[in-house]
């Protein structure tokens, strides 16, 4: 079985900052990851790969804002459209 990887090790993996493997958890839906809790993750090494060879963080996936709202859509609170 494979051991679970921290997001300093992910960071290194990817040659980015520790902040950015973060920010990935939080706003990039494909991203893989395990949530231990409130900002604890941990990552799988076959599935960090498998997420680059689909492309890696493409932006084309629902952006969240940090409360979880669905930044993509149009539709307004009144259920037009804008």
């Amino acid at each position: 079985m494979e051991s679970l990887k921290t997001a300093n090790w992910v960071a290194n993996y990817l040659n980015i900052g520790e902040a950015r493997v973060y920010e990935l958890c939080r706003t990039d839906l494909t991203f893989p990851k395990v949530n231990l809790g409130v900002r604890q993750y941990r990552f799988s090494k076959a599935a960090i790969d498998d997420w680059l060879l689909k492309g890696g963080s493409t932006g084309s996936g629902p952006v969240r804002s940090k409360y979880g709202a669905d930044l993509t859509s149009t539709e307004t609170k009144e259920g037009g459209y804008v």
